[in-house]
């Protein structure tokens, strides 16, 4: 079989590799769409994954083409999307059904081989069934739409009315489409390009603030008769856009951490002031819950077959498998504008 093949950073070649092996817990899934992530491009040419050579790629789809147990031929021929993270079922957390908080965990395409090829090897406990009316491309981006429904978790439960969301990247965008759908009154995206404001205007936002043209914090203000928002949704991984976040979100409002950091952070005093004076609560978000009750990844299917929320809008590039490194590249040289990339088996680009 073919597959994107990382031999070291910045070494990445499409290659011919062996079949994965198959336990008596795992199937072979045949992937058909699988996207690029934005933590894939310092994966694959800065810092590397945790061992080499890795096919990386963990947002994907596809069809159980082979399983490791008769037990498991239920699954054989069914669509499907993965959840990534493969937890220790050990640890105390996901002993608590926490499982995205696994202290021994593995993961598809950075600890063991994940997307970027034709064939993956799945344990059975990830494999999500999908209903006929979820495309395979949709499928490839449950995982960070789930994401955005946990992030939105982690705030639901406070008074929140307005909500300016920094950074308008997928997964950005994402929570902007869920925060509508859960009922938020007033929804504010700032953004640092004319495409994105674009974009986010044509899923139906019109509070939108480009950088480059105002100052965000002065925009939030204004909007807001000089109040701030309830929330603020941190997703650009700065502590420059962290301290504008503090600035423009209201007394005893929350600033939501979304973002993997860029850097180290370094908060100045009359920064850090405004934690305490304000009385802000700073909330962390990671990953997706998956496996226990109600989780994300099903709550992410219902959006999509209620047709709740529309996701498609946001692929920007369909390319050919053969064609990954050409996505890769826009993304890291920035040569034109995207969103989510996303590679696609031959015969599926209109569905």
């Amino acid at each position: 079989m073919k597959g994107y093949v990382l031999h070291g950073i910045s070494n990445i070649q499409y290659e011919n590799v062996e079949e994965p092996k198959l336990d008596d817990d795992s199937v072979l899934v045949e992937v058909m769409a699988a996207g690029v992530c934005g933590s894939d491009i310092p994966r694959i040419f800065e810092t590397g994954t945790y061992h080499f050579p890795t096919i990386p790629g963990h947002e994907f789809s596809g069809i159980v083409r082979k399983t490791g147990d008769s037990k498991n031929n239920n699954w054989l021929g069914k669509r499907v999307g993965i959840f990534p993270l493969i937890p220790c079922k050990t640890c105390i957390h996901c002993k608590n059904q926490d499982y995205e908080m696994c202290q021994n965990y593995s993961y598809l395409g950075s600890r063991t081989d994940g997307g970027f090829a034709e064939y993956v090897r799945v344990p059975v406990w990830n494999l999500l069934s999908l209903p006929d009316e979820i495309s395979y491309e949709e499928a490839a981006m449950l995982e960070p739409f789930s994401v955005a429904i946990h992030s939105m978790k982690q705030i639901e439960e406070r008074n929140c009315r307005t909500i300016a969301i920094y950074g308008a990247g997928p997964i950005g965008m994402m929570v902007a489409l869920v925060a509508r759908a859960k009922g938020i009154e007033h929804i504010y995206i700032i953004v640092n390009k004319q495409e994105q404001a674009e974009l986010a205007h044509s899923l139906g936002f019109n509070n939108i603030c480009n950088i480059k043209e105002m100052d965000p914090v002065q925009w939030i203000l204004q909007y807001t008769e000089q109040v701030g928002v309830d929330t603020v949704v941190e997703g650009v991984g700065s502590d420059k856009v962290l301290g504008s976040c503090l600035s423009m979100v209201k007394g005893k409002g929350s600033v939501l951490l979304l973002a993997n950091p860029k850097g180290d952070y370094a908060l100045d005093k009359g920064t850090y002031w405004k934690i305490l004076r304000k009385q802000l609560a700073l909330y962390g978000t990671w990953n997706s819950s998956y496996g226990c009750a109600d989780d994300n990844w099903h709550q992410a299917i219902q959006y999509l077959v209620n047709k709740q929320i529309n996701i498609k809008p946001l692929i920007t590039h369909k390319l050919a498998f053969n064609d990954l490194i050409r996505g890769l590249t826009i993304m890291r040289d920035k040569t034109e504008f995207y969103s989510k990339i996303m590679i696609v088996k031959r015969g599926i680009a209109n569905e």
